[in-house]
């Protein structure tokens, strides 16, 4: 009877996973992009309400996310993945974690610089971070239509100056 009981329970978590496995690569669950192996919370491929291409207009659809740094040593992981371009603003999704910093003394709308066309631009707006585990949205106005841009992070400990390019 126990031997039945414990088939039926592996039954139902294998077909669990089944189901979910498909579920969550539509969430954008999975692995991140630069091998990091961490979930990214939804920040891994389009999401659902992805914009529809427009000619002339940056298509961020298809960029990854970038990851630099990590949580040993005193570190910061920080992963940066741009999620839209719209009226002139470019929108990108971040997640840092730390296991010894306190990331509140972080500030990214005067640590962030966008570089494109020769253009240095800082960002209009960052959500400020926290703790040991932040995520949130860091916004620049953007006079035009980056075919490529980087975006450079400086004095974040584990990675002096940090550099994402798409």
């Amino acid at each position: 009877m126990k031997s039945i009981i414990i088939k039926v329970i592996v039954a139902v978590g294998i077909l669990g996973l089944l189901v979910a496995t498909p579920l969550l690569a539509d969430m954008g669950g999975g692995s991140s992009g630069g091998g990091s192996g961490m979930n990214t919370g939804g920040m891994s491929g389009p999401s659902s309400g992805s914009m529809q291409r427009v000619p002339g207009m940056m298509d961020v659809s298809d960029m990854h996310t970038v990851s630099t740094g990590s949580t040993s040593s005193g570190g910061v992981k920080l992963e940066l993945k741009p999620v839209s371009f719209e009226k002139g603003q470019l929108k990108i999704k971040f997640k840092a974690n730390t296991h010894a910093e306190n990331l509140a003394r972080h500030n990214l709308m005067e640590q962030a610089m966008l570089i494109y066309s020769g253009n240095e631009i800082k960002p209009v707006k960052a959500d400020r971070m926290g703790g040991h585990h932040a995520g949130g949205t860091i916004i620049f106005e953007v006079g035009g239509n980056p075919e490529h841009f980087k975006i450079v992070i400086k004095g974040i400990p584990g990675v002096e100056e940090r550099m994402y390019e798409w």
